[in-house]
């Protein structure tokens, strides 16, 4: 009886403890919204605590569609009183909240508050939290578990420690690039000639095309990416490569990128022109680039839009992955937009 006895205390000591670790659960919520939106219509959203063991330290960045939605007004929440908190909503990667307390701050309820206007109809709004990160005493930090977020706008679980993370939540916050609804971003897959188009396309602002592309290959493809194709042919970013042929669904190589991009800001070579020589012996594969593709490679080396390998090779038929191309549309934005 006495063994029984000792059991079933054991179990009710189990079940009590884990029933007490799920009540006190930790989590951020992005309240906003359900249904659909009609454009120019305002909204307010909030992020909010709950479980809150007591916290010295949070930050986290909210991120959204900048084609989708317009941010208006950003600000702190009751649950950051007292404490040393600001709120950005101006940076590219969405709008960074973060706080700190001199002690342990319980408490649940909004840590922020935003309104909102539709840019276009909606069927619904999406918002991401991306670096969630929460600390207690001696900084160490506490487990959090983000809700109410769409997954395609999250932090994603095959980009932790990634060098590109960074440059995927700027391209999510601005439409070019989205994740998948399993919640992964799949970095290592390949970007083609059509995406890339694409990606271009809706950094400039989604332009109308002022005539279809004189490809035959593009019948089937999404309108968006036709118009994008259409968009940079006349632009004279892109050209095709066979007549009448754009390959729309081929992998991108790194030189066909930087090409493209060197054509996007003009094609006018600058200092790079000069070190050509010196890229010449400093890279081991240098003469595996193509003759119409060299002077795109150096210009994106000098601009830094490109890295080399370990080797000290550049890999010029190399195809993009998707965190690579996430990765050279920023920098390029960032210089010369």
């Amino acid at each position: 009886m006495r063994k029984i006895r000792n059991v079933l205390f054991a179990l009710f000591l189990t079940l009590a403890l884990s029933t007490g670790a799920a009540a006190s659960e930790t989590r951020l919520e992005v309240r906003a919204p359900s249904g659909a939106l009609k454009a120019g219509e305002t909204f307010e959203a909030a992020v909010e605590i709950a479980g809150n063991p007591g916290f010295r330290s949070v930050q986290f960045t909210l991120v959204w569609d900048e084609a989708e939605l317009e941010c208006l007004s950003a600000s702190v929440g009751a649950a950051l009183e007292g404490g040393f908190s600001a709120v950005n909503a101006q940076s590219p990667e969405g709008a960074i909240v973060a706080a700190a307390f001199m002690q342990a701050h319980p408490g649940d309820g909004a840590l922020a508050g935003f309104s909102f206007r539709a840019k276009q109809d909606l069927s619904a709004v999406r918002f991401g939290i991306a670096e969630a990160r929460l600390s207690g005493e001696n900084a160490a930090p506490i487990p959090c578990r983000v809700s109410g977020a769409s997954p395609a706008l999250s932090d994603f679980s095959d980009m932790s420690g990634r060098p590109e993370a960074r440059a995927v939540r700027v391209c999510l916050r601005r439409g070019l690039l989205s994740g998948y609804h399993d919640g992964t971003f799949r970095p290592d897959e390949t970007v083609s000639r059509g995406e890339f188009a694409e990606i271009l396309w809706k950094m400039a602002g989604r332009p109308a095309a002022t005539a279809p592309a004189p490809f035959r290959d593009l019948a089937g493809q999404p309108e968006a990416r036709r118009q994008a194709v259409a968009w940079a042919y006349a632009g004279g970013y892109v050209s095709g490569t066979a007549p009448g042929a754009f390959s729309p669904d081929a992998p991108l190589t790194r030189q066909a990128a930087m090409k493209i991009l060197f054509r996007r800001n003009g094609a006018a070579a600058g200092m790079e022109a000069m070190l050509r020589p010196t890229y010449d012996a400093a890279f081991a594969d240098s003469g595996r680039i193509s003759a119409w593709g060299k002077e795109g490679m150096y210009w994106g080396v000098y601009h830094e839009l490109l890295r080399a390998s370990k080797s000290m090779e550049l890999e010029p038929a190399r195809a993009v992955s998707r965190a690579e191309a996430a990765d050279i549309v920023v920098r390029y934005a960032e210089r010369f937009e």
